[in-house]
């Protein structure tokens, strides 16, 4: 999915990965669901990169 919003583009890859883009930034953040790891341990960390 892409979105485009007042020069912000905005998108939500098949892996569950965000990334939003505003021309001289871009972050991507991982929303995968939690792993039973995770939910277990009730934490988690999710990678990210700007």
């Amino acid at each position: 999915m892409y979105v485009e919003l007042d020069k912000v583009n905005i998108s939500l890859s098949f892996n569950y990965s965000l990334t939003i883009s505003d021309g001289g930034c871009t972050k991507t953040i991982s929303l995968r669901p939690p792993t039973e790891e995770e939910k277990d341990s009730k934490r988690g960390r999710r990678s990210g990169t700007s």
